[in-house]
């Protein structure tokens, strides 16, 4: 259990998966300012935008967005 988890880090601060990471935070910030757009509108717009992404990616991105909103 424990290489899994280590493993999770290592995916998480693969340099690859960064920009994602930072992205994620900005657009999860600026819509949680927002009044009336929550992060279930958020992330239904954007699920189109991640669709085509490797799926660590996606759901890396998925998941920032929405602890950052």
């Amino acid at each position: 259990m424990l290489g899994a988890i280590w493993q999770g880090i290592a995916n998480v601060l693969n340099p690859g998966m960064l920009p994602w990471v930072f992205l994620g935070v900005i657009v999860g910030l600026t819509v949680g300012i927002l009044p009336g757009l929550g992060i279930a509108a958020t992330l239904a717009i954007l699920l189109p935008v991640v669709y085509g992404l490797n799926p660590t990616f996606a759901l890396t991105f998925l998941i920032v967005l929405s602890a950052a909103g």
